[in-house]
């Protein structure tokens, strides 16, 4: 039996958009409108005016429109169950093409803290939208969000110690619908955190999560594993059974690329700051930690000074250099690039981990062959905060020491240094909010460049 979840998807997106509709006849909707302008000197536009914009941004001078909406949940008896709908959709003009497209579109039911979610949604922005990666090296919000169905539970769940000791899970599988070499390739998701509350003032958290790109037809090896039991392989990170691709019997039937993450989180007074680690894998050497140098290593503060100059400040490092040595069965990781899914672990052209991760340059038929840097050490600092009445500000600022794939690697290190400094004016006295985008690029990974944008939006209830 084959496991297709973009039909079960339609099915139960179908569904809860007719319960979601029913029920929320008399509920208030919030809405976001955004009209964009991007210009560069160069035919693509500086690293941050594009990258972590959730696929809503084209990689090049046009004119956007984005209209969004999203019901929620109504939140006023966890005891009963409750449905939630929304979606956002992008248009933009450039001078190669005019297109509208549905950039998120999702349907979801909860009942106390399990939620199941069927469409596509995007993910909750952490640290203030200061992170390089959003805190995940392997799952940024530097695409648009996947199209599939997930269960989960949608807050962290006390089971011991009187509630100091909680968990939360997700388990979700989702279907690659960009143009790829393998085609119609699926997804796998699973996480599993648990918190520990240290103190009335602090918190432990450390989870585990894996994805694993799996089935589809390959235009060398045919159709690939997509049966019931491969699926079991693939939750359980089993190697593949006897009609599987010889690449997938040494560690695990399908590509799969994961990630421990630990975070320790401290409530003082004046400031709430936290660390945290995000530590790659895809394979048992990086499991066993034989890579333990690599990650996303970071610190975020915020200062409860909403209205101060300074209001939120963050440091993160990315290395990814050791990826486990050059072993004939372990090690040699060559992060987000696999042999049979050669396109990697991207989408729609994009990394769908850290955006320092830089994808191949598309071929003839638009397809994405992986990633071709994933060797590289990365600084990264955001900070923002007020300037002055109605105009706040966000700055971000990269370096990045750039060494290819341990496979191809670059003669030299490239270096690379990509800034934006975010403008935004929101008064009373007009009906919308303002924001002014200054990017620059300089190195020798990407193409020196500067770029300006303008967005005029607005967000409200109906």
């Amino acid at each position: 039996m084959k496991i297709n979840p973009k039909k079960i998807q339609q099915f139960i997106l179908i569904f809860f958009l007719i319960q979601s509709f029913y029920n929320y006849s008399q509920r208030k909707i919030h809405y976001e409108v955004e009209l964009s302008s991007y210009v560069s000197s160069e035919t693509k536009l500086p690293f941050w005016m594009d990258a972590n914009t959730q696929g809503l941004v084209r990689n090049q001078d046009n004119t956007g429109l984005i209209f969004g909406f999203d019901s929620g949940f109504s939140k006023q008896n966890p005891n009963l169950l409750d449905f939630a709908v929304g979606s956002t959709f992008y248009g933009f003009s450039s001078s190669e093409k005019t297109k509208l497209e549905i950039n998120a579109l999702f349907a979801a039911a909860q009942y106390k803290k399990i939620r199941l979610t069927a469409g596509s949604k995007h993910e909750t922005i952490r640290y203030n939208g200061l992170s390089s990666s959003n805190g995940n090296i392997i799952y940024s919000g530097n695409t648009r969000p996947l199209p599939g169905i997930s269960l989960k539970t949608s807050e962290f769940i006390p089971i011991l110690f009187d509630g100091k000791l909680s968990f939360n899970a997700e388990f979700g599988e989702y279907f690659l619908n960009d143009d790829r070499f393998v085609d119609d390739a699926q997804m796998h998701h699973k996480s599993l955190s648990f918190k520990i509350i240290t103190s009335n003032k602090s918190n432990l958290t450390v989870g585990v999560e894996d994805f694993a790109i799996w089935a589809g037809t390959s235009p060398e090896l045919g159709k690939l594993p997509s049966g019931l039991d491969d699926f079991l392989r693939v939750v359980g990170g089993l190697s593949g059974s006897g009609d599987a691709p010889e690449g997938d019997f040494i560690n695990a039937l399908g590509n799969h690329i994961g990630a421990y993450r630990v975070a320790y989180q401290q409530h003082n007074e004046n400031t709430v700051w936290e660390v945290y680690w995000s530590h790659p894998f895809e394979d048992t050497s990086g499991r066993e930690l034989n890579n333990i140098e690599d990650g996303l290593y970071g610190l975020y503060l915020d200062f409860k000074k909403p209205e101060s100059i300074l209001s939120h400040l963050l440091f993160e490092v990315t290395y990814t250099k050791n990826q486990s040595g050059k072993g004939q069965i372990h090690g040699f990781d060559d992060y987000f690039n696999n042999t049979i899914y050669r396109s990697g672990y991207t989408f729609f052209g994009r990394s769908i981990g850290s955006p320092f991760f830089t994808p191949a340059e598309t071929d003839e038929n638009g397809i994405t062959k992986g990633v071709s840097n994933n060797s590289f050490i990365a600084y990264h600092t955001g900070f923002s905060g007020k300037i002055a009445n109605n105009l706040h500000y966000k700055t971000l600022l990269s370096y990045s020491k750039n060494d290819g794939t341990k496979g191809t690697p670059f003669s030299n290190s490239r270096n690379q240094f990509s800034g934006l400094l975010d403008l935004n004016y929101a008064t009373p006295q007009l009906p919308f909010s303002i924001s002014l985008g200054l990017g620059v690029d300089g190195g020798s990974l990407l193409d020196d460049s500067f770029g300006v944008y303008v967005k005029l939006f607005k967000t409200g209830i109906f």
